[in-house]
């Protein structure tokens, strides 16, 4: 278990310094020609949706992963002792603070908006600003609408419904 969590750190961390050293060159450096500082701050000007979606998508990965493996270590298994079952709260407590821990990391070395909610609702404005009313949108969006119903039939339906259809 710390192994995991050692490695899932490592990984969290090594990406956010990766970022925070490309984004944090406007403090020390004078303007260069093209205009930027950073590589992060190129990117982020020119290709702000892309970023938001590698960062957004990291992030997002990394935590439904996590909440993936908690949500299994949750759930009671056949002939699984008691001692067993107190040794899975305490595992998925631990990842759940690890969870929180990443969050408030994330939050305090975020580079470009106050904080993660923010960078959430920058996305969506982007999404809808720059992607409603495209071409391909007459394929992927009546696609979308039919995943979301087959996800609501898939969460919805009871045993019962299923089998008599």
């Amino acid at each position: 278990m710390t192994s995991f969590a050692l490695e899932v750190t490592s990984i969290f961390v090594g990406n956010m310094t990766g970022s925070m050293l490309l984004g944090h060159g406007a403090q020390t450096c004078a303007k260069k020609m093209a205009g930027y500082c950073s590589a992060l701050q190129l990117l982020h000007h020119h290709f702000e949706f892309e970023y938001l979606i590698v960062q957004i998508s990291f992030l997002q990965g990394l935590i439904h992963w996590l909440f993936a493996v908690i949500c299994e270590l949750l759930l009671e298994k056949t002939g699984e002792t008691a001692p067993a079952k107190r040794m899975n709260k305490c595992l998925a407590s631990w990842l759940f603070s690890l969870v929180l821990f990443i969050m408030a990391f994330y939050n305090d070395h975020i580079n470009f908006y106050s904080d993660y909610a923010s960078m959430i609702r920058r996305f969506f404005v982007l999404l809808f600003k720059n992607y409603r009313f495209r071409p391909m949108s007459l394929m992927y969006l009546p696609s979308l609408f039919y995943s979301f119903v087959l996800t609501w039939k898939a969460f919805s339906d009871d045993d019962e419904q299923v089998s008599s259809n």
